[in-house]
């Protein structure tokens, strides 16, 4: 509860500000565009929000456009002609994706580089549309049960990660940003997928070496194919192993630890190990399912997402809770549009 209060002073005061002593969590609380339910509501508005950008029918527009080349003449200004692409750029505007220039002409409203990204922006929204559709008849959502390409799908889009990785949490980072920066990093990707994350940064950090471990043998073998294609199978080691087996000791510099989707006794033997895994003064980035702020359909449909997934939804106290006994320190909770990120550091050895 005392998170909470620590993320509802710094909204109400529009700044960025750490929490103070006995606090768990520090955040960095900005403007954020888009804001989305998951923040909770304001004063006066609606405790139930619902972005449009969700709406079935605008995730298949945005994925028609993405891939017919109608969202690239968006990103570079070129006027649409098409009158299905105008007819959808009516509803992209009043869902907030993009804003009107001219009467034929757009520019992207989404502060997210995946919207900037017409394929990434494809594969996200197809994930998303044949995963609601699987559920709906009865298919199983677990991640690893879908079909191949809805795999990719996901994977690929969730390559972005590496991009708020590198823009947004690195920076923030100085124990650990210098070795990506001069090509020596080693990056613990924990639920590895197709590998997509691992392959972004290595691309980003050239030098930079990682190891990958999913449960999923069929998914391995989708990522071997992803990371063989990008010419990185000297670089990326991917691994049949779960986290709560690993055994690696001040080996990384950085682990990648998607806790929604790591069923939650997984989760809890995993945090000590790659505790251990990393180097002292090195980092974990964790997704958060449930933020500390949060309306009561956020809350529910973080539970229910990460049910479908296979995994578990942790509220930010418990979670900063669990870290902190792990030995963590310097938690500090990042926005990202819909989703926030959690940091916490090994701490470094002493000096003598």
């Amino acid at each position: 509860m005392e998170a909470v209060l620590v993320r509802e002073q710094t909204r109400r005061a529009g700044g960025n500000r750490a929490a103070g002593a006995g606090h768990p969590v520090a955040s960095n609380w900005g403007t954020v565009p888009g804001r989305s339910d998951n923040q909770g509501p304001g004063v006066g508005e609606s405790p139930v929000r619902v972005s449009a950008l969700e709406h079935p029918m605008v995730l298949a527009a945005l994925s028609r456009m993405a891939s017919t080349g109608a969202w690239q003449h968006i990103v570079d200004g070129k006027p649409l002609s098409e009158d299905i692409d105008l007819v959808e750029a009516e509803l992209l505007v009043a869902a907030g994706a993009i804003r009107p220039v001219t009467d034929d002409t757009f520019q992207v409203a989404v502060d997210d580089p995946m919207y900037t990204n017409p394929q990434a922006l494809a594969d996200w929204s197809q994930y998303q549309l044949r995963r609601a559709f699987q559920h709906a008849t009865g298919q199983s959502t677990a991640w690893g049960s879908e079909d191949p390409e809805t795999i990719l799908s996901f994977g690929r889009a969730s390559g972005r990660g590496a991009d708020v990785i590198a823009d947004l949490l690195l920076p923030q980072l100085p124990m650990v940003a210098p070795a990506f920066a001069a090509g020596r990093a080693f990056f613990l990707d924990v639920g590895v997928g197709v590998a997509a994350i691992s392959i972004r940064l290595l691309e980003r950090y050239p030098g930079t070496r990682a190891v990958g471990l999913d449960v999923l043998p069929d998914v391995l073998k989708l990522a071997e194919a992803e990371v063989a294609r990008g010419a990185l199978s000297a670089s990326i080691e991917l691994r049949m192993q779960s986290v709560a087996e690993l055994r690696d000791q001040d080996q990384y510099d950085l682990a990648w630890f998607p806790q929604p989707f790591v069923p939650r006794p997984a989760f809890l033997a995993g945090v000590h190990n790659v505790f251990r895994a990393l180097k002292p003064g090195g980092a974990m980035v964790l997704p958060v399912a449930i933020p500390a702020v949060a309306s009561e359909f956020a809350r529910a449909r973080a539970v229910h997402s990460a049910f479908l997934a296979g995994g578990s939804a942790i509220t930010i106290s418990e979670l900063a809770e669990i870290l902190q006994a792990a030995g963590l320190v310097d938690l500090v909770e990042h926005p990202f549009h819909t989703q926030r990120l959690l940091t916490a550091t090994k701490p470094p050895l002493a000096k003598r």
